[in-house]
């Protein structure tokens, strides 16, 4: 029964100042300037017309929020928006964020009475108010937005609400919708996915039911599935995989969060040495586990700190399970490196001493940058027993390198992934040219894959760049 239920993989692809204050009550929050290009579904004006009638009933209500009444009408909300298209969806975001944030009028009232009631110390020069706590606390509760009230509403409805919850947020950041709705449903569905409520189970291809195996297969995005045995290969020893499962979402809804682990006879940098493992080796012998791939299922859960608790667990349970496992790491791409050169040669922001240690056949070219970048380009280095691969081997490491350490964005990894693991506890442990050559890792980083390890570890031959260690 597990194989004929898995035949639905199919359909996934896998088969072949002051002055402001008395404004404030006629302030908005603002539209997104566009709308979104293209509907997913079909409904009907009053689809829309519905949604914001039971929404406004529901939050200006002073009916017992356990009431039956209101249960009714959160289901009837839930099954109305799931039925809009992505225009009405925006359109009722907007109302939700516009008729129902905070409390505009009566905080323009409070800000104004401190001028007044409470003749507080202003600084004129710097237009600044002095105030106590009681005040701030006031200002607080005010500024707090009415749609708050309605995420525990739903809750208490029905356990379907966690997943129209989860696609509200998502509905925010896709279609560019409110974003400080956005972020009251993040912070509201960080309480409701706590490490504390998630349970880590492993992910096989003969134990683990379709639904899950099918969500796994969906939701596979660094390293897509070629086929049917493909996915059984990762499922099955020494291939690992792992999920997080929440009780708040049904069992189809699958995990997460998942990660797909090589358990190895040592440290590998190279796709090539995990793919050519699947189906060989014994666990047992194991002395790195490689973490490979990490995908979110929810896009509405985004920004949620999940991967971090997934790797760790993962990591202590498989610590506990194999003796001999020494090493931890992931085996991560570098998606932003090829589009980040690119432009930054074109700036003449590489600097080319750096780039090539002060030697090498670039050096004589009028742009060596330039030279090296239409080399890259060209695609010749693609081929493994030719020259032109051992040329670039040296620059472009170091090009990888100085790219995840110097380049940043407020302080941080200008590189996602990088950013993710680096604030995780990992540390930055090799960089691997030509490592993953598929046409998605070439097309984003030339090949180039990176180990960050979650324990410290020397490099043997390593030599430092850019203040980390890097080895070939």
């Amino acid at each position: 029964m597990q194989v004929l239920s898995l035949i639905r993989i199919r359909n996934l692809g896998l088969l072949p100042s002051r002055r402001h204050f008395t404004s404030i009550a006629n302030t908005s929050t603002s539209s997104p300037s566009s709308s979104p290009s293209s509907s997913t579904t079909t409904s009907s004006p009053s689809h829309g017309s519905s949604c914001e009638a039971l929404v406004d009933s529901l939050l200006l209500s002073t009916n017992n929020p356990n009431s039956n009444n209101n249960n009714n009408i959160c289901l009837d909300l839930i099954s109305s928006y799931n039925d809009l298209d992505d225009v009405s969806r925006l359109a009722f975001l907007n109302h939700l964020s516009t008729h129902h944030g905070p409390d505009l009028p009566s905080l323009s009232k409070y800000l104004s009475s401190l001028y007044t009631t409470h003749n507080p110390k202003v600084d004129t020069d710097n237009q600044t108010l002095a105030i106590d706590s009681a005040t701030a606390s006031s200002l607080h509760e005010l500024s707090k937005p009415r749609y708050n009230a309605l995420f525990p509403l739903l809750n208490a409805s029905t356990t379907a609400s966690t997943p129209t919850l989860i696609n509200l947020r998502h509905d925010c950041l896709r279609l560019k919708g409110p974003r400080p709705l956005a972020d009251a449903l993040k912070d509201h569905l960080s309480k409701t996915f706590s490490p504390a409520s998630l349970t880590l189970r492993p992910i096989t291809y003969s134990g683990s039911p379709a639904s899950v195996i099918e969500k796994v297969a969906k939701s596979e995005s660094v390293h897509p599935l070629r086929s049917l045995p493909d996915l059984r290969s990762r499922l099955s020893p020494p291939m690992r995989c792992y999920g997080l499962f929440s009780g708040s979402l049904p069992v189809e809804a699958g995990p997460c969060v998942f990660v797909h682990v090589a358990l190895m006879p040592g440290l590998t940098g190279e796709m090539r040495e995990i793919e050519d493992a699947r189906g060989r080796g014994e666990e047992h012998e194991a002395t790195a586990a490689i973490f490979y791939s990490i995908n979110s299922t929810q896009p509405g859960l985004s920004g949620i700190s999940l991967g971090a608790h997934l790797i760790k667990s993962v990591a202590s349970r498989l610590r506990s399970e194999l003796p001999l496992l020494a090493t931890c790491s992931t085996l991560s791409p570098v998606p932003g490196l090829r589009a980040w050169a690119l432009e930054a040669g074109r700036r003449g922001e590489i600097d080319p001493n750096c780039l090539f240690e002060g030697r090498g056949r670039f050096l004589e070219a009028a742009d060596p940058v330039g030279e090296f970048l239409d080399v890259m380009e060209g695609g010749e280095w693609m081929d493994e027993g030719g020259r032109v691969r051992e040329v670039v081997r040296g620059p472009l490491e170091r090009l990888a390198a100085g790219y995840l350490v110097k380049e940043k964005r407020n302080g941080k990894p200008l590189c996602g992934v990088a950013k993710f693991h680096l604030s995780n506890g990992s540390t930055l442990h090799r960089v691997t040219p030509f490592a993953d050559m598929s046409a998605r890792g070439v097309k984003r980083s030339w090949g180039v894959m990176v180990n960050y390890v979650y324990e410290g570890e020397e490099v043997e031959g390593a030599r430092e760049f850019a203040g980390i260690k890097v080895g070939r």
